[in-house]
């Protein structure tokens, strides 16, 4: 059974975009870098960068082809975040329909 746990310790995404800048492949790459190094299963496709670029997600302008060191921590740890979020809670339901079972014994 999984269980979800609390952790204290703090990860420092900044550390993995030390350039100036970053086009959508360096973000991508550096982003699926962290998410190894959390552990996570996932590798995100390279061209993705390009397209959360060019609508704006990462730096609020669209149509552009790179974005700073900055804003690409920024927008790495909330993909993580997100990311995380939503792994928890899948763990969470399944944690809560394996308890389901053991309610009535």
């Amino acid at each position: 059974m999984s269980a979800v746990t609390e952790s204290t310790e703090t990860f420092e995404i900044e550390a993995y975009f030390p350039n100036a800048s970053y086009t959508g492949y360096g973000l991508i790459k550096q982003t699926n870098l962290v998410l190894a190094d959390l552990g996570i299963d996932k590798v995100l496709p390279g061209p993705m960068g390009y397209t959360y670029l060019k609508k704006g997600y990462v730096t609020g302008s669209k149509d552009v082809k790179s974005c700073s060191g900055t804003e690409a921590a920024s927008w790495a740890s909330k993909y993580v975040a997100k990311l995380v979020a939503k792994v928890t809670e899948s763990v969470q339901n399944e944690a809560d329909e394996q308890y389901k079972g053991f309610e009535n014994e």
